[in-house]
């Protein structure tokens, strides 16, 4: 979901020859969601919120979007579902019908929160009203993130672990074949 999101780490899963990733374009995306459009901006401050009116008017969009989600599950039989935060509404949706319908969902947390204590706090002020995450994992890229993510609701129900970042050690494993091919080759000083 939101492939834009994650920069280059879908690339690097799906170089793995254990995963295979597709990615719904937004546009299609977008529109899978438009029927929620009008709920999403009159609770958008309060859409992860357990308010009781909020819930109702979703049960009839679930309908819709089960119903329409259920024959891409059949098609391509999904394992799992990617978002790339917590906090994504439209990907939200999708991941929630996904997960009743027995897909697996994962958040790769990709921005890094808990660093300076004042963004801390702030970041805790704004998942405060979170009801927990339908998420079975929440990976993120730091170790502080992780932690925040376990003291709040938002966190509660998902298994959290952090990982780094998946660019970064791609990066660390190109700069270290290229050191070991430099040292390999044959040196000459010359005066």
């Amino acid at each position: 979901l939101s492939p834009n999101r994650f920069r280059e780490d879908l690339d690097i899963l799906n170089s793995s020859k254990k995963i295979r990733i597709y990615k719904i374009p937004l546009k299609i995306q977008y529109n899978l969601i438009s029927p929620y459009e009008n709920t999403i901006k009159k609770y958008k401050s309060n859409y992860f919120g357990n308010s009781y009116k909020l819930l109702r008017e979703k049960e009839e969009l679930d309908k819709y979007l089960k119903n329409t989600l259920k024959y891409f599950f059949e098609y391509f039989k999904f394992s799992f579902v990617l978002s790339a935060a917590v906090h994504y509404i439209q990907d939200y949706d999708i991941a929630r019908i996904s997960k009743k319908s027995g897909i697996k969902y994962i958040i790769f947390q990709r921005e890094n929160f808990g660093i300076i204590k004042f963004q801390s706090k702030k970041v805790k002020e704004y998942y405060s009203s979170y009801q927990p995450s339908d998420a079975d994992l929440i990976i993120t890229q730091n170790y502080n993130t992780a932690e925040m993510l376990k003291s709040l609701q938002v966190g509660s129900k998902s298994k959290i672990l952090s990982l780094g970042c998946l660019r970064m050690d791609d990066l660390a494993k190109k700069l270290n074949k290229r050191n070991k091919d430099i040292s390999k080759k044959n040196k000459t000083i010359t005066f």
